[in-house]
């Protein structure tokens, strides 16, 4: 019969199963008589000397009732398991039973419209004008999902602002995303006479004038903003004391503007500190997690699945909810609220001197090489531990880099007469 009963087990839950437990003094009589009339039983099980609990389909209930008459037995029903009891239990919460119902067939609705429409990568270009551009095109907050056409839009992105030199749209459930990039125009400004200035401090390695005169030397301290390579170019002293007119040129005797142009190197020093505490405690993550989902339709919730409470003693809780959005001025009172438990546990880190030095010496050089240009070539590193300060437990230490980089930048130079 156990094996039997095990080739039926996906149709118990289709068509019910009942736990029943039979008490009387013809027990054995009322079983016989269950198998000779076609009831299928499992997990029969003696309880008692005149009690037997046992398992059987919800069809067969009507048969054991009348054996159980027969042989002057008891029956006692403790578990309901099936399709069928669980209708049962919905047919009597209709109200929920329509909620949930008119959530998801709202939840399918909406899902085919896009909501959101967003822009990026626009600058110069109104944002205003992107969109007014792709509504045209059928693309805009509401739309229907089945009508938008991202190639479409694109291409009338493309053709009706010139300013764009690429365009393109992602459709994401909900979310429609908008992706331009402007057309690059060349830079203003740079006609007229310049200097070229230090950027940052440093001490100048090699000089290369292109245009302009040089206004510092090798080996020379600068600061920020110090003139580098001068636009203002003082004409050689005339031979003879005598004044020269080139066709075309100022008199000799007359400064020339320019717009300045060379490459400035220079060895520049950048410092950061990293600190690392020798005992560190906390909380970390253990990597369980739980997830609790929850349907709350008006002032009713319905539990989807996850535990009612933390299922952790010490755990991080995350609580997001999720709201139908509106139609109109129609508000519809749906939410799904979904509970994340994460569990935690308290620690104490103990970390060696070399362990310190090593992390405090990494957090420093991630600092500095935050700060360094993609094109400066270190030259040298020196790290230094600094004395432990009333903070015992925090250790401190300084990273020194040397690089060799261009320093020089344009400044615009208004010429004086």
């Amino acid at each position: 019969m156990g094996g039997m009963s095990l080739r039926f087990r996906p149709w118990r839950y289709l068509f019910g199963q009942v736990a029943i437990i039979v008490r009387g003094r013809a027990v054995e009589r009322f079983m016989n008589l269950a198998v000779r009339r076609g009831v299928i039983l499992w997990d029969v099980a003696r309880i008692a000397p005149d009690a037997v609990r046992a398992r059987t389909r919800l069809s067969g209930l009507r048969n054991l009732r009348h054996i159980a008459r027969r042989t002057e037995s008891r029956l006692e029903f403790r578990e309901r398991v099936g399709l069928p009891f669980w209708l049962a239990r919905l047919r009597r919460r209709k109200g929920l039973v329509a909620g949930v119902t008119f959530f998801f067939v709202a939840l399918f609705t909406l899902a085919s419209f896009c909501w959101f429409v967003e822009v990026s990568g626009n600058e110069r270009i109104p944002e205003a004008r992107i969109r007014e551009v792709a509504r045209q095109a059928g693309l805009y907050p509401g739309a229907p999902r089945w009508r938008c056409d991202p190639a479409l839009v694109e291409r009338t992105l493309y053709q009706k602002v010139p300013q764009l030199a690429w365009a393109g749209v992602e459709l994401r459930g909900t979310r429609a995303h908008i992706m331009v990039v402007e057309k690059k125009l060349p830079a203003a400004g740079k006609s007229g006479p310049t200097d070229v200035v230090a950027r940052k401090a440093g001490l100048v390695k090699e000089i290369l004038v292109l245009s302009g005169q040089a206004a510092v030397k090798v080996g020379a301290t600068v600061e920020p903003g110090q003139v580098l390579i001068a636009g203002r170019v003082d004409p050689p002293p005339p031979p003879g004391g005598q004044q020269e007119v080139d066709a075309g040129k100022a008199p000799r005797g007359k400064p020339r503007y320019v717009r300045a142009r060379g490459m400035v190197r220079a060895r520049v020093w950048y410092e950061a500190v990293g600190t690392v505490p020798l005992v560190e405690q906390g909380e970390r993550l253990t990597g369980r997690r739980t997830r609790s989902v929850v349907i709350r339709v008006g002032t009713r919730e319905v539990r989807l699945k996850g535990p009612a409470a933390a299922p952790y003693p010490r755990c991080r809780v995350k609580r997001t909810t999720a709201r139908l959005p509106g139609w109109r001025n129609l508000a519809l009172p749906v939410e799904v609220i979904t509970t994340e438990y994460a569990e935690v546990k308290p620690y104490r880190l103990v970390r060696t001197l070399d362990e310190a030095v090593r992390l405090a010496g990494a957090a420093a050089l991630k600092k500095v090489s935050g700060r360094l240009p993609p094109e400066a070539k270190i030259l040298a590193r020196r790290t230094e531990v600094l004395p432990l300060t009333n903070k015992r437990d925090v250790l401190q230490v300084r990273v020194v880099v040397e690089t060799l980089e261009d320093i020089g930048i344009e400044r615009p130079l208004k010429p004086k007469d």
